[in-house]
């Protein structure tokens, strides 16, 4: 039996102590503050405040859990420095176009917060009337303009990453009830796959690389004309990872050299 530490979100915590092999896995979850990780066989952050508490265990890198470090994470939580790094390097053509300037907007794009998450605080922007309703938040520096990728289909990549391996991955597809959308808490999808292989690892494995990430992360993004556009890098667990815990589980003890 391993004994696993998951760090906080209620949500997955629930669908996870579901899901799980309990004959394999004993999990304990919630706040990672004050615990001794030496209980544990290894810890699993769930969002970014646990982060905090693994660096104030960073002894036990590569021993019980893994991470990103703190500036991987402020560059990936930052959508728009994100964005603006890879234009300028080798992944330029997976990054949909931005947009600087009132003149060169066009329908649809997406208005976006730089820090967000479940995408409380985007909005696709259709026409005119839509764009006047949001024009406060156009003026503001935490906001930037994206092109839309329509389409009723979405991805999301969880990948775990050590040593710049691929450690773990797993393709979700997404089957959205329109083309137009912000996927988050307020649209869920219609239905969600498994998919049983990840066509675009070998790619984004690479970016991976080249960031120099480490841990587990969730790439979301879209096809357009064959190219996977990348739309965001949440430097942590991705919800729909609980689908596939046990695999993700097995692997990351596997990471730690647990047999």
């Amino acid at each position: 039996m391993w004994h696993i530490r998951f760090g906080t979100n209620d949500d997955w915590a629930y669908h996870i102590d579901r899901l799980v092999d309990h004959t394999r896995f004993d999990c304990k979850f919630g706040s990672l503050d004050s615990e001794d990780f030496t209980e544990f066989d290894c810890i699993v952050p769930m969002d970014l405040p646990d982060y905090k508490e693994t660096e104030k265990n960073k002894a036990f890198e590569g021993i019980k859990f893994w991470t990103p470090t703190a500036d991987v994470i402020e560059l990936c939580h930052d959508k728009l420095a994100l964005n603006r790094l890879l234009i300028g390097g080798s992944f330029a053509d997976l990054v949909p176009p931005l947009y600087d300037s009132d003149t060169s907007r066009r329908f649809p794009y997406i208005l976006k917060r730089r820090r967000d998450a479940w995408g409380v605080n985007s909005y696709v922007i259709t026409n005119s009337e839509e764009e006047r309703a949001v024009a406060p938040l156009l003026r503001l520096p935490q906001y930037f303009c994206q092109t839309y990728i329509t389409g009723a289909v979405e991805f999301a990549l969880h990948v775990l990453m050590v040593h710049d391996k691929v450690v773990y991955a797993q393709t979700v597809k997404y089957e959205m009830a329109r083309s137009v959308y912000v996927k988050g808490k307020n649209c869920e999808p219609l239905r969600l796959m498994f998919l049983p292989q990840s066509d675009h690892i070998a790619l984004y494995a690479r970016l991976l690389v080249e960031l120099g990430y480490t841990g587990t992360c969730c790439i979301n993004y879209k096809m357009d004309n064959g190219v996977p556009k990348l739309l965001e890098i949440n430097p942590r667990f991705g919800g729909s990872l609980v689908g596939d815990i046990d695999r993700y589980l097995g692997a990351y003890l596997g990471s730690l050299g647990c047999t």
